[in-house]
């Protein structure tokens, strides 16, 4: 999380410009989308709320597919 939040700024800053852009990457970190309720069955039964995908969400990122057990 430390290392991203130079760059939640920069994105933060161009979201609000409405500045249209593409996120791509792994980010070496879970999405907290893949640690909920829903599928913690395949997580030894944990959820984790994982900031760095919490925060993209937060800057208003959109998923392009939402649903991860479709």
């Amino acid at each position: 999380m430390q290392e991203m939040n130079s760059r939640f700024q920069v994105l933060e800053h161009l979201t609000e410009q409405g500045v249209p852009m593409f996120l791509t990457g792994d980010f070496n970190v879970p999405s907290h989308l893949d640690w909920t309720e829903e599928t913690k069955e395949g997580h030894f039964g944990v959820t984790v709320e994982w900031p760095v995908s919490k925060r993209l969400k937060q800057l208003h990122f959109r998923v392009f597919l939402p649903r991860c057990l479709s």
